[in-house]
């Protein structure tokens, strides 16, 4: 089992795997950013004469990828991996400068756009059509609304038709129909098989999202329903799915085949989108929950109410690497439990493994 490492971070290996065609049980990435090693086969692609479909295809990434990386990089005839790389780690650095700061004189045209009562998207495309240094549309409502000066002293009541003091999250029609679209592919955990519903079979595990400060973080916890058997495992990257994905291959590869047959989540964005290569890369079923239904995964959310005594809500879970949840996870699965006869969730999951 490969594609996801515990800490996020897709390995660089991994990238190369076009996202409709997954191989050995890989979870494939194709949202990473290029690496050095990619971007030195692109040169050599392009000495060879080959199409950017042709590198794209050795690469296991999308065409458009290697073509926007040549063009935004001087060329074919120009291009050079080693500055373009240092390009994006210079693009990938943050904090950054807003571009409404960093040039005064183009926030001085903005701002004069703004109160005249031009649009952020017109403004931008007058910018365009003048040959001026341009802004896009997204940078002005961000210099607008945001709480720390980014190059506007105008506020959006001041110069907006619509005069929000707040964001309204927008979300496309096509966002909005490929939502539903996976939603309506998920597995229900109606179809769940009944061995999962009985608690005598091992393998079937319930599974949830443990949010830190801010969202910035999380901690996936699983639990074996026969067993209550608990895992634990660090999310750097909030609710992001390929984040979420690593941790849980990571999580389940230290079982065996016998002790992996489904998992039952909730009908979070962290999953909904890629649960079929999640599911080719564990080599186990997954079921979604009915929405609002946390009684569905009840064990779970028991074991999420356990663990806010180490893990409180509003804290930053970000400071909780593999080894201290594996302490917490020690202490769990190794408490007696009036339930199991006063044996423990560990002896148990033995017994289920050796059956």
């Amino acid at each position: 089992m490969g594609g996801f490492h515990r800490s996020g971070h897709w390995p660089r290996q991994s990238c190369r795997v076009h996202p409709t065609t997954p191989t050995d049980g890989e979870i494939s990435l194709s949202r990473c950013p290029l690496t050095m090693e990619e971007r030195v086969e692109i040169r050599v692609g392009i000495d060879r004469g080959e199409s950017f479909a042709e590198i794209a295809r050795r690469l296991g990434r999308r065409d458009t990828t290697v073509s926007r990386e040549v063009k935004r990089n001087h060329g074919r005839s120009r291009y050079d991996p080693v500055a373009a790389q240092r390009r994006a780690d210079r693009c990938l650095r943050r904090p950054k400068t807003p571009k409404l700061v960093a040039d005064p004189a183009l926030a001085k045209l903005v701002q004069a756009d703004l109160r005249a009562g031009f649009s952020p998207a017109g403004i931008a495309a007058r910018l365009r059509a003048a040959n001026h240094p341009t802004v896009c549309h997204e940078t002005i409502y961000q210099a607008l609304y945001s709480t720390t000066f980014r190059g506007l002293t105008l506020r959006p009541r001041q110069c907006l038709r619509s005069r929000r003091n707040r964001r309204n999250p927008y979300r496309g029609r096509k966002a909005r129909d490929a939502r539903q679209a996976w939603i309506s592919k998920i597995r229900s955990i109606d179809q769940r098989p009944r061995s999962a519903e009985h608690r005598r079979q091992g393998g079937h595990w319930e599974g949830d999202l443990l949010m830190g400060k801010k969202g910035t973080n999380a901690v996936v916890t699983l639990i074996e329903r026969a067993s209550r058997y608990a895992l634990l495992a660090p999310v750097n990257s909030g609710k992001h799915p390929y984040a979420v994905a690593a941790a849980l291959a990571d999580a389940f590869h230290q079982l065996p085949r016998s002790m992996r047959r489904t998992l039952t989540w909730d009908q979070g964005t962290e999953l909904i989108g890629n649960w079929p290569h999640l599911e080719d890369a564990l080599d186990m079923r997954i079921y979604f929950c009915h929405p609002h239904s946390p009684w569905e995964r009840p064990s779970n959310e028991n074991l999420n109410r356990q663990l806010r005594f180490w893990l409180p809500k509003g804290s930053d879970l970000g400071h909780h690497d593999q080894a201290s949840l594996d302490r917490i996870t020690n202490v769990l699965n190794n408490q007696p439990r009036k339930m199991f006869d006063w044996q423990t969730p560990a002896q148990r999951y033995a017994q289920l493994t050796m059956r």
